[in-house]
């Protein structure tokens, strides 16, 4: 089953400093609120802010939803307790927010864990909220969202792609 999650907030607890290449974490703060669960992971750089279409390729696709099971997959501070995330390897790593945030998600839900996503107000983060209430209405699994996120990608490997993600999932699912 698909977790349910706190989409699109904006507020944050500044744990780490930097960014790219010069991101430092400066600790843990369990303080600031008990049961959510920070995870930093490292994310591949598709072409500096350019959004190279090699990140929609089955091969990294499993790379970055691999790397978010096993980031989200632990019992800190205990065992499925809510993953506050955002737009991980977006920005100038040139990923796709929408790709990552579904990613996310899948492997959220995968390892029993809600998810609390901060779009950090980014523009391409728009229709988040739609596509979740839509897939929330339904009676969905990872697999089956999955599935529509790989279909997603091998069209746009083909350059044949002429709608979003969320609006294609929304279509699909």
């Amino acid at each position: 089953t698909v977790a349910t999650g706190n989409w699109g907030k904006q507020w944050y607890q500044r744990r780490v400093r930097g960014y790219s290449t010069g991101l430092k974490f400066v600790g843990n703060n369990l303080d600031v609120e008990s049961g959510v669960a920070r995870v930093a992971i490292d994310a591949t750089c598709y072409g500096w802010g350019t959004g190279s279409i090699e990140q929609y390729t089955q091969r990294m696709i499993l790379r970055d939803l691999n790397k978010a099971f096993v980031g989200f997959n632990h019992e800190f501070p205990r065992k499925h307790a809510t993953v506050a995330t955002g737009n991980w390897g977006c920005g100038v790593f040139g990923g796709n927010i929408q790709l990552k945030s579904l990613l996310q998600w899948c492997a959220a839900s995968a390892t029993g864990r809600d998810v609390r996503y901060f779009t950090f107000r980014d523009k391409n983060a728009a229709g988040m909220g739609d596509v979740v209430r839509h897939l929330l209405t339904r009676s969905l699994t990872v697999g089956m969202l999955m599935q529509a996120v790989l279909d997603y990608c091998e069209i746009r490997c083909s350059d044949s792609a002429n709608e979003s993600l969320y609006d294609f999932v929304k279509r699909v699912v």
